[in-house]
């Protein structure tokens, strides 16, 4: 039997090969068993997702009839290999034939596209590829269906089963959620639903399941066993031994070796133990017997693995002992290849899945020892696919875009699914483990492996009998019960501030004096290793003091003091507190003045950081006046808490409680509410952006300079960047450093060279005899640190960095050609050694003693001391390890993650890979991390030459989240004093914080951000429902991240700089009135150009004359420094049912009357997209009740416009569009003539306007035109119009064609003209619902009788004053409107495209290209529709 395999990097002979590909689609008949099974082919479209690809292949399908009692029930395995899906439908006891004996049903297996016979090319490159991913598997399936249900002639309520194993399983499951009302349920066995990129957890499973086999003497022979070949390796006559024990050609001692070989050879023998395990007591292999040949004594543990092998593969399959051998069976295109369906399988991989079965788990308990990293899969993936443009971060972009669009495992959200997993099958770890319904049913089988519940052929066990009990049952429930009315699940479950204790009310000597007797001012022993980078901190720290003296000339309004601060702010039983030391200048305050905070990071924090007047947060409290704070961070430095050994309070979300509480006790002392905005950079950068996250309440803004907001385990983009950075300023360099790295590889594979490499680099201690795993993890991470630190500062605006120490004195080293480049690593390695200790005595290079010394580290003094307490943060929090795990890197692959978690491991006696990924995962869940951050008022600076800004958020769709990605700067750059050298995107990302922190204080100033005595009804953890609410001003119990509306007297009084009148805030950079913003707002967005009236281009503009001259209005703009790149498009800042803008159709400023009859206005539209949702997604009832609907489709929701099945509006749309134009104000009073010419009208006018709208709030970002139905075309690239030559020959019929030419032509022209208007109009869901109502009434009016157009006069009359009135309280008088004028006048433009919609209809009506219902043949004729 053949079963689809998550292969690791090997080609199996497990993998079915079936040589070409069939053409003929006549079904042929074949018999096994007792059952007949037809096989058949059809027409399958080969892209899905380009509604304009005619393109089809033949696809293969197999069915039975053996069982079919009735045409309402069939059952679908959806699988990858012929041989294998006939097993399943021809075994009498399969599950799939147990069911159709059981209820009638009959069978079918679809073959997966590109696999067995169902190839669309001949050729496997990666153009042809791109059509092969699951999404495209998925619309085969429904394709698929609406086929079998026409041919088979299914009733027309036929209900459709699915099963699946593997990823045949991931399929049936996503089918469902996609396709609900086509697929009833779904058998899912082994699926795993989460994908993930690197796949530790598989070899782990391996592990448990050998253990509860075998026993710990199996598990031990095993690990014996790879740590003998792990020590052979190491030399010239071992691998000669090896090469004779695993019949190697070429052998291992007559090569030159790379990792990639060596990583080859070990995925090959690790192969056979991986499969024993996920496959065992199927296909004839047994763990047990695995364990049996690994016991045997007469042989040695390296023949045992050799019998291992040909036990499972029969000696079959390959030993490789070379990385190009392993390319040469990926590398052939051919589809005829006896390895193709391996090429297509790690395609997937590469673009979709990940599943890379790594050892980065930790070097200890692995079984197999650290000796396959993620960076060998990703070197396949490229070479293998080389013009695929395929990295390490696309596969991690691919696997992310994957779980994020289906739902991954914990997030899935389908319904009407059984899960089930082998309890040891290494696949079920990324398995569905949970529900939250009960539709979908979640069953572990005890002592079964992969897919055992649904193999044919398998010997059954109870549990295996359990397992299709249930499955049973529930098709019972699905087939004979009506439909599921649930068909999607809502798994969100967002973080809460959880509540905090606070300090006391007015607590005793809350702020002392700092004692003189503090740790950063004793004197310390000296550490015996040498200060180095370690976990991307340098020994100063991520963000190094600025340059100054912090001791002489003190300013008056300096304090320097501690804060009595709780040592856990959430457990009340905890009374203990400690001191937290803080540094104040207030010489530059003013009254009414703001408080800047700056956060401390991970370490000893310096007075200089508030005294350095030319630091650039300290020039905008002078320009401010602000009062400057820093609160150094707890546990680091002067702020220790107890004796510092119990390191359980030393997280990140302590410290934000700590900020809160020293932002209210300074707010209670000082008797003010002056706004407070907080600054950090490195990792108080990420605590600036989440403190504004968490405590909106007490923060109105945020400044996160090279913020690290995504936490991460494996951070192999570090070096990613590093050498990108490297690259771009010399590649010569970055190739020597390549050449000097690989060259010290080569040294490391004998005793010999790792001699040579202990003189080169005077590595304390030599390497020994023996060597293990981590021993080269160490030396390798020890030397690439030193480039770290150099690229992670280069250029920085402070002490050593502003003039060397970075990427041009590490190049300057590199490039010298009197030495080879690994001479060159080692002078660069004294380089760097001497610049952080003052000297060089020698390299370290014993992990152990980095472990002694980290654990020891307090004992040496504060700032060896945050080296131990920044593990701690990495280790229970951030991960950020930065490993070699990227693929093919300058550096290699030497320094897997295994020995970063190793390392948390040994220093704290605590955690493995699975505990750290989990921290880590509720760190992202709890932040948002930098996809979910849910913050407001931020601004994001990053340097691109910084490895940490691969953590950063440097892209972002909401206007109040300001990311800039500095060209040329590295860490923290804009945070020190601005020098001539700098780069300009320094000066600009300076600009553009001042002008965020204007804005920010205007909103304040203005009402629009609560001051922290606002109070806000925040519920109490157990008091739900009770209306309990407390002062947010004095407590830390959780508020809502909405910013609350409070109005503040006082407020500052500014001028707008361009025609002298009251300026409301700081617009674009400028203080201006509303008026002068929604101006230069409209003429950039819409790249309006104006002239000037006198020709003389010095017009006055005042109050009374900004309207003459519009030239010199724009031009005055600019002048006052008004920024045009600071408009931006609020194009998908809609999603279904929520807008960002206006929250209430009217203002309490309109009268009652028009209030009355805009918000019938829109509820009439609301109605509308409920009625919408409800027809055309699979929206929950409570979805699609709950509040105002003012866009019917999520972004998942939307579907392909396919032109053939199209024939206008369906009935059910008609009842919509009945039930919108019966609501319409003195509808009734219309005559029966006048409402059916209305309802016609209204028909076109929503048709036109609800797919523009809809296009412009969640299309146009992605180029797609969305209809009023939910479907959408892809326009870029732009489709056939049906005019270009020979378009007519790629439509198999000519009414085909004429039919799309007619449908697509309109759209594209829309697309091209239309659109473009609607979109720069930017309408709200008000502006829209009223617009779409005037457009009825005043295109009907000609065609009504006399009583008719008074009514009509009457009806735009008050639709003008409410927009008129809508706008007003939205933009003011003039602006209002103004803006109102432009809406009347685009009524004109709709208008002509509703002609040109009725004049399609008609023409493909009357030539009968389309063929209409009655009810359109009604529509576009006068008849009356309503007497």
């Amino acid at each position: 039997m053949i079963v689809f395999i998550f292969l690791v990097a090997l080609v199996s002979t497990c993998t079915a090969y079936r040589p070409g590909f069939q053409k003929n689609r006549e079904i042929v008949t074949s018999s096994s068993s007792a059952i007949t099974v037809n096989v058949g082919y059809f027409n399958q479209k080969l892209d899905h997702l380009n509604l304009m690809s005619n393109v089809n292949f033949t696809q293969r399908y197999l069915y039975s009839d053996h069982y079919t009692t009735n045409k309402k029930l069939a059952l679908l395995l959806i699988s990858e290999e012929t041989s294998f899906e006939a097993g399943f439908l021809t075994d009498e006891s399969s599950q799939i034939a147990k069911n159709a004996q059981r209820f009638g049903a009959t069978t079918f297996a679809l073959e997966h596209r590109f696999y067995g016979d169902s190839k669309p090319f001949p050729y496997l490159n990666s153009t042809s590829l791109r059509y092969l991913s699951s999404l495209q598997a998925i619309f085969d399936i429904s394709e698929f269906i609406n086929y079998a249900n026409k041919q088979f002639n299914f009733d027309s309520d036929v209900k459709w089963v699915l099963f699946g194993i593997g990823y045949g399983g991931v399929l049936a499951a996503e089918a469902r959620k996609v396709f609900p009302n086509q697929i009833t349920g779904v058998i899912a066995s082994s699926a795993p639903v989460k994908h993930v990129y690197d796949f530790w957890q598989y070899n782990d499973q391996v592990a448990v399941g050998i253990e509860n086999i075998g026993g710990d003497n199996c598990v031990a022979n095993i690990s014996q066993a790879f740590k003998d070949v792990a020590n052979l390796m190491t030399t010239v006559e071992g691998r000669a031994n090896l090469s004779d024990a695993f019949r190697l050609n070429p052998r291992f001692d007559q090569t030159n070796l790379t990792a990639n070989d060596i990583q080859s050879f070990y995925a090959s023998i690790m192969l056979p133990i991986q499969q024993v395990v996920q496959f065992n007591n199927e296909f004839g292999v047994q763990v047990s017997r695995v364990c049996n040949i690994m016991a045997n004594n007469n042989y040695t543990s390296i023949q045992n693995l050799y019998l291992v092998n040909n036990y499972v593969f029969s000696g079959q399959e390959p030993i490789f002992s070379s990385y190009s051998q392993v390319l040469s069976y990926y590398t052939d295109v051919s589809s005829t290849s006896q390895y193709s369906e391996a090429r297509i399988s790690f395609w997937q991989r590469c673009t979709e899945f990940g599943f890379f079965f790594t050892t980065n788990s930790d070097n200890t308990n692995s079984i197999f020892g650290a000796i396959l990293p993620s960076s060998y899969f990703v070197n396949l993936c490229m070479d293998i696919f080389p013009d695929a443009s395929i990295s390490a971060t696309t596969i991690r972009d691919a696997v992310e875009t994957y779980n994020s669009f289906y739902g991954a495992a914990d997030d899935y959200s389908g319904t009407n699914v059984v899960f089930t997993n082998g309890w040891y099958d290494p696949m079920g770890r990324m398995g569905k483990t949970t529900s939250k319904d009960i539709s979908v049913v979640i069953f572990l089988i005890a002592e079964a492996s992969y897919g055992a519940d649904m193999l044919a052929g398998n010997g059954t066990t109870l549990y295996i009998e359990q397992a299709h009990a249930i499955a049973t049952d529930n098709i019972n429930t699905w087939f004979n019960n009506p439909p599921n009315p649930v068909t999607f699940v809502n798994t969100t479950n967002p973080w809460t501030r959880p509540q905090g204790f606070g300090q006391q009310s007015v607590p005793v000597a809350q702020f002392s004096a700092l004692p003189e007797d503090r740790p950063t001012k004793r004197q310390y022993p000296k550490s015996k290793l040498n200060k180095k980078v370690l976990l991307g901190r340098p020994p100063h720290g991520f963000k190094p003091a600025p340059d100054g003296n912090e001791l002489s000339d003190l300013p008056v309004g300096f304090e320097q003091g501690t804060f009595r601060q709780r040592v856990d702010h959430f457990d009340n039983t905890n009374s203990n507190y400690f001191q937290q030391k803080y540094f104040k200048n207030s010489q530059w305050a003013k009254p009414n003045g703001p408080n800047f905070l700056m956060i401390g990071g991970e370490g000893p924090e310096s007075a200089r950081w508030v005294l350095n007047e030319n630091i650039t947060y300290l020039t905008w409290a002078q320009k401010y006046g602000a009062t400057v704070y820093l609160l150094e961070h707890r546990y680091y430095g002067d702020s220790i808490v107890g004796d510092n050994s119990n390191l359980q309070w030393l997280n990140s979300l302590q410290m934000l409680y700590d900020l809160a509480d020293f932002i209210r006790a300074v707010n209670r002392k000082s008797t003010t509410q002056a706004p407070w905005i907080t600054f950090g950079g490195s990792y108080s950068g990420a605590m600036s952006a989440w403190m504004r996250e968490v405590f909106p309440d007490l923060v109105i803004g945020a400044v996160a300079s090279s913020g690290p907001v995504y936490a991460k385990t494996d951070f192999y983009e570090y070096l990613m960047v590093v050498e990108t950075s490297i690259r771009t300023y010399n590649s010569t360099c970055a190739d020597n450093i390549k050449a000097g790295f690989d060259q010290m590889r080569i040294l490391f594979n004998t005793k010999e060279g790792r001699a040579n490499l202990s003189t080169l680099f005077t590595l304390k201690p030599a390497f020994g005899d023996t060597i293990r795993d981590v021993d080269k993890q160490y030396f390798f991470s020890t030397i690439y640190s030193n480039f770290q630190g150099a690229v992670q500062y280069s250029g920085d605006n402070t002490g050593p960095y502003a003039y060397g120490y970075g990427i041009p004195d590490m190049c300057n080293i590199m490039l010298n050609s009197t030495n080879t480049p690994i001479q060159n690593i080692a002078n660069f390695n004294v380089f760097m050694t001497t610049f952080y200790n003052g000297g060089f005595g020698g390299t370290d290079n014993l992990y152990e003693d980095m472990v002694d010394d980290i654990k020891n580290a307090q004992q040496y003094g504060p700032d060896s001391a945050a080296g131990l307490l920044w593990t701690w943060q990495t280790c229970t929090e951030f991960g950020y390890f930065q490993s070699s795990d990227s693929g093919n890197g300058i550096f290699g692959s030497a320094c897997p993650v295994n020995m970063f978690v190793q390392l948390c491991e040994d220093v704290f006696n605590d955690f493995n890979r699975a505990s750290i990924d989990g921290i880590i995962d509720y760190t992202n869940y709890r932040y948002g991390s930098r996809n979910q951050y849910r913050g407001t008022n931020v601004v994001f600076p990053n340097g691109n030459v910084d490895p940490w800004h691969a953590l950063g958020l440097y892209t972002y769709g909401e206007d109040t989240i300001v990311p800039y990605l500095i060209d040329g700067t590295a860490h923290c750059a804009d945070m020190y004093p601005a020098r001539p050298e700098d780069v300009p995107g320094l000066k600009i990302v300076r600009d553009l914080v001042d002008t965020n922190i204007a804005q920010w204080l205007a909103q304040y100033n203005s009402g629009t951000v609560p001051p922290t005595s606002t109070t806000t009804t925040t519920v109490i953890p157990g008091t739900q429902g009770t209306g309990a609410t407390v002062p947010a001003g004095n407590s830390s119990v959780a508020t809502s991240t909405t910013t609350v509306a409070a109005t503040t007297s006082g407020a500052t009084k500014m001028k707008c700089s361009i025609c002298d009148s009251s300026a409301t805030s700081l617009h674009f950079g400028a203080p201006s009135c509303k008026a002068c913003a929604a101006f230069f707002r409209r003429t950039v967005a819409l790249d309006i150009t104006y002239e000037c009236i006198t020709g003389k281009m010095d017009c006055e503009v005042n109050f009374e004359r900004r309207m003459a001259c519009k030239h010199c209005r724009y031009e005055k703009c600019i002048k006052n420094n008004m920024k045009r790149d600071m408009v931006q498009s609020k194009k998908g800042r809609y999603e279904a049912g929520v807008l960002e803008r206006e929250d209430s159709p009217c203002t309490s400023s309109a009268s009652e009357e028009v209030r009355k009859f805009i918000d019938h206005i829109v509820k009439m539209d609301s109605n509308l997209n409920k009625s919408r949702r409800m027809a055309f997604t699979d929206s929950t009832l409570f979805d699609i009740f709950s509040g105002t609907c003012k866009m019917p489709f999520e972004k998942h929701q939307l579907r392909p416009f396919d032109f053939r099945f199209y024939n206008g509006y369906q009935k059910q749309e008609y009842v919509m569009m009945f039930n919108y134009s019966n609501a319409m104000p003195d509808f009734q009073q219309l005559s029966n003539a006048d409402q059916n010419f209305l309802f016609r009208i209204a028909c076109g006018v929503d048709f036109v306007m609800s797919s523009a709208f809809y296009t412009y709030c969640i299309g146009i970002e992605n180029n797609l035109l969305i209809s009023h139905d939910g479907t959408y075309i892809q326009m870029l690239p732009l489709p056939l119009s049906g005019d270009e030559p020979g378009a007519a020959s790629m439509f198999p019929k000519k009414d085909e064609f004429e039919k799309y030419k007619n449908l697509v032509r309109p759209k594209v022209k829309s697309w091209l003209e239309f659109v473009p208007s609607f979109v720069r109009m930017e309408f709200t869901f008000e502006e829209n619902a009223l617009l779409k109502a005037l457009c009825c009434w005043h295109m009907v009016y000609f065609n009504f009788d006399e009583a008719g157009k008074e009514i009509c006069n009457n009806q735009k009359t008050k639709i003008m004053q409410s927009i008129l009135q809508h706008c007003q309280d939205k933009r003011g008088e003039e602006e209002g409107a103004i803006r109102a004028g432009e809406i009347a006048l685009f009524v004109s433009l709709i208008n002509d495209e509703v002609m040109e919609l009725v004049s399609t209809l008609i023409i493909m009506s009357f030539f009968e290209i389309m063929e209409g219902d009655t009810l359109i043949q009604e529509i576009l004729r006068t008849s009356s529709l309503f007497s």
